[in-house]
């Protein structure tokens, strides 16, 4: 039986730490290696080389108007349906104006194009 017991036990004792203080009963709060000290780490992350916001979040997809379908930032016409998704404003109040407007609708300057 002394040969199962290592077997199963990958050879440390009764399974349970191996009495060499290597079971989690009876530990409180986490324990970490000294490397990760928390005066040295503000957060999780850190910890894995990542720091929290380090990566700047995608540009929102460009909605088509006319057929609702998403498409990739920076997208010039629609993959769907071929309509002009540059976005035009007004030289004059800077809104948002509707590709082919002839004139702004919030101000009523004409738009050149």
């Amino acid at each position: 039986m002394g040969f199962l017991r290592k077997l199963f036990t990958n050879g440390h004792g009764d399974g349970h730490g191996g009495g060499h203080g290597g079971g989690h009963h009876g530990r409180r709060g986490k324990v970490r290696h000294e490397r990760y000290r928390a005066d040295d780490h503000d957060s999780h992350e850190e910890w894995w080389g990542r720091h929290p916001g380090s990566i700047p979040p995608l540009p929102p997809d460009v909605v088509c108007p006319q057929c609702r379908k998403s498409n990739p930032p920076g997208t010039r016409a629609c993959r769907q349906c071929e309509a002009n998704l540059v976005t035009v404003t007004c030289a004059r109040c800077a809104s948002r104006v509707d590709p082919g407007a002839a004139f702004c609708g919030r101000c009523g300057n004409p738009l050149s194009e």
